[in-house]
């Protein structure tokens, strides 16, 4: 497993902890001491929840026993469980792309083997989002069943968050205001001319020793006014308010926020606001100077404290010509970079987009709203390129909402395409037929023949995975009737290379090896180096199934080469995986092993249990055949360890089976090859299909392949293709 740099993206602690350090001893001992710990850290905002958080996280103690096992994530953003989910798994570096991007946190955070301390700050933000809760509470409740993570969330509440978490008794008491004492050190810290005269402390009081609301306070002092001055001035706002009466104390910090703004409009001007301003160093210190915001270290992020940005969304909404600015700005990014896989800036346009897709999520959340055309097609690719990476709804569901809405039946069905195709990447089958067939009823009302092709050919998908195969052909069938009378020859070749898939689930391999073949000159035809390499690695996989070693081999390294240049590193790991069977079968073992390895990392990068338990199973084969038991036993049970999380129970008796023969042959080598040889254990193998535009893979079924080995029907989704160009693999080429 690789280390994680945990240190290297911890956000910056506060210098100095003004009067915290009996609150922070006291967590720390109870995380070190209790069993699982699940504590919250509640008070009002601006009451230093966030500071004492990472100041627990940097504690002695705390590093002594979690070493760099120690995560602390931003909640601010997490506006949707999908989002907190993200944010979860930037914060483990986690580089993997899955579907299922929960599992692949919480089997990272499984696979560490030892004490892990997870900080959730502002959990607020994602626990009271408007619809999520339920989905929330399933997140905070799969990180709490891990019982060697240490969980503290911090949250403006009285009480923590969901009933189906045991958080430790007896429960943290709320944080208040600071110590009289605590209190003017941390004014005198921003202001020392200050001084320690009456009117201070009185500030001090009126204020209620919440820290946010003395350090603005403060920052208006040091810019000249004194605390008499501003204590008479706060005293004027807080009339009309139950302050002045002991009422609400957090309300303290709203005022100072308010009286803190009439100096906003020397630092705040939309060169602050909008991307790609020509003075970004200026507009980020004047916002730092203003106590707006704060430098995320070694992570170029501005990061708004919460109190404020909250004050700030609910009183000063920025007026409608800068909100119509940030939103053009935003929208026609994303049409600048909406290229798609095999385009030639497609490497560059995702990684714009990756470095701007949480202010792009919740710029477009809002835009999509105006109605404008270029803000729904701008919503509508940038779900496209969420289809590729992250698979989320959120953003599509509005533009679908919206486009009904205004009735715009043009954009209504390309938004609702897309969001089935979101739909089937989620796995959704159900809810993505009903939206493919709703958008083909639309096209069909356009007389948009390839939009109505489109959506029967991924209602053929479905039907393929559902193993309804004769439906399936018949869609595809249909479909490339509907490309051909728009003269879409792309669209035909798609579904005859669809054709050939579900042939090959069907054991038809002369009739699939017709359908690749014809499906490969096409694609040569039209320049679709993706089709064309797909289609040469499945042919790979039906010369392999029929023993034909050396044309699969080539057909594989044809393959392999493509994607290398394409940068699609799935593709890779798959032809790397057909390699090392080929060589396993021809009994080049030293090569088997570096091509099974090769793809074993790759997989592993990319989060595919099922391509990584595969290879891992090969490469058990190998070294039981080299008589190395020991390594053979080792990757056998790993590989049945990522087939059981996937649940798929043919395969974990497959690796038990295996692990009989390893074992039987370590004690006796000639009778563990004749039990092989009687076909009582035989080693089976999951052959992981793609599609070049990310069709979940549809298995070979059950088969004899030679007398020692089958292959078997599995249930494996494939993840996106796009991630870095790896190096090249020269040995195989």
């Amino acid at each position: 497993m690789r280390l994680l740099l945990v240190s290297s993206v911890l956000p910056s602690k506060p210098l100095v902890l003004y009067g915290r350090d009996g609150e922070v001893e006291k967590i720390v001992r109870r995380i070190l001491e209790l069993f699982s710990p699940r504590l919250a850290l509640l008070g009002p905002g601006g009451v230093g929840k966030t500071a004492l958080a990472l100041a627990i996280m940097e504690h002695p103690g705390a590093i002594e026993k979690f070493k760099n096992f120690r995560f602390f994530v931003r909640c601010e953003q997490a506006t949707s469980a999908s989002l907190l989910i993200d944010l979860l798994a930037m914060r483990l570096q986690i580089e993997k792309q899955s579907t299922n991007r929960m599992q692949a946190v919480t089997s990272l955070l499984s696979s560490i083997g030892r004490p892990v301390l997870l900080i959730l700050d502002n959990f607020e933000t994602p626990w009271d989002a408007k619809g999520e809760q339920s989905r929330v509470e399933e997140v905070l409740c799969a990180l709490a069943s891990l019982p060697h993570v240490a969980l503290l969330i911090t949250m403006r509440s009285h009480t923590p968050p969901s009933t189906h978490v045991s958080w430790s008794l007896p429960w943290l008491d709320p944080l208040s205001g600071l110590s009289e004492l605590a209190a003017r050190d941390l004014y005198l810290n921003v202001d020392p001319k200050a001084g320690h005269d009456g009117p201070l402390d009185e500030l001090l009081e009126d204020l209620s020793y919440m820290p946010l609301a003395i350090t603005l306070m403060a920052s208006l002092g040091r810019s000249g006014e004194s605390p008499e001055t501003l204590l008479k001035v706060w005293r004027d706002k807080a009339v009309g308010t139950d302050l002045l009466s002991g009422g609400d104390k957090s309300k303290s910090v709203n005022v100072s926020i308010q009286l803190d703004a009439a100096s906003w409009d020397r630092y705040v001007t939309p060169s602050c606001i909008v991307p790609s301003i020509p003075n970004r160093i200026l507009a980020k210190t004047t916002l730092i100077e203003a106590t707006l915001a704060q430098d995320v270290n070694d992570t170029h992020i501005l990061q708004i404290l919460s109190p404020i940005r909250l004050y700030v969304s609910r009183h000063h909404p920025p007026p409608d010509h800068i909100r119509r600015t940030v939103y053009n700005a935003y929208t026609q990014f994303v049409l600048q970079h909406n290229s798609r896989l095999g385009d030639p800036d497609y490497h560059n346009d995702t990684r714009a987009l990756a470095a701007e897709e949480r202010n792009l999520e919740a710029i477009l959340l809002q835009s999509v709203e105006t109605g404008s055309c270029d803000a729904i097609n701008a919503a509508i690719d940038f779900s496209w390129y969420l289809s590729r990476t992250r698979p989320r709804i959120e953003v599509i569901t509005r533009a679908v909402a919206t486009c009904r809405r205004q009735n715009t039946t043009n954009l209504l069905a390309d938004s609702l395409y897309c969001f089935g195709s979101l739909l089937f990447r989620l796995e959704r089958f159900d809810e993505a037929q009903v939206s493919f067939k709703e958008a083909f009823d639309l096209y069909g009302q356009l007389k948009n023949g390839i939009g109505s092709a489109n959506c029967t050919r991924s209602l053929g998908e479905i039907y393929h995975i559902m193993d309804r195969y004769d439906e399936a052909l018949g869609a595809y069938e249909d479909a490339s009737r509907k490309y051909a009378e728009a003269a879409d020859l792309l669209g035909s070749v798609k579904c005859r290379k669809r054709r050939g898939d579900v042939y090959w689930a069907q054991d038809r391999d002369d009739d699939a090896l017709v359908e690749f073949e014809a499906a490969c000159q096409q694609y040569k035809e039209v320049g679709d180096r993706i089709g064309l390499a797909s289609c040469r690695r499945r042919l790979g996989d039906v010369h392999w199934f029929q023993g034909r070693y050396d044309t699969a081999r080539d057909k594989y390294l044809e393959a392999h080469e493509a994607y290398e240049e394409l940068g699609d590193r799935l593709g890779v790991a798959n032809c790397l995986k057909g390699l090392g069977d080929v060589y396993r079968m021809q009994a080049h073992y030293g090569t088997a092993i570096e091509a099974y390895t090769q793809a074993i990392q790759t997989y592993h990068d990319l989060g595919n249990k099922a391509g990584e338990a595969s290879c891992l199973l090969g490469l058990g084969q190998v070294n039981r055949v080299l008589q190395h038991f020991v390594e053979a036993e080792a990757g056998v049970s790993h590989a049945s360890v990522l087939f059981k999380e996937l649940g798929l129970e043919k395969e974990v008796e497959t690796c038990r089976r295996l692990l009989d023969v390893i074992s039987c042959a370590s004690i006796n080598p000639v009778l563990g090859e004749a039990e092989v040889e009687t076909g009582d254990l035989l080693p089976t193998y999951n052959d992981l299909c793609r599609t070049y535009d990310d069709v979940r893979p549809v298995e070979k079924p059950l088969q004899s392949i030679t007398s020692n080995e089958r292959a078997y029907h599995g249930r494996i989704i494939s993840t996106p293709a796009y991630v870095s160009r790896p190096a090249s693999h020269s040995r195989f080429v």
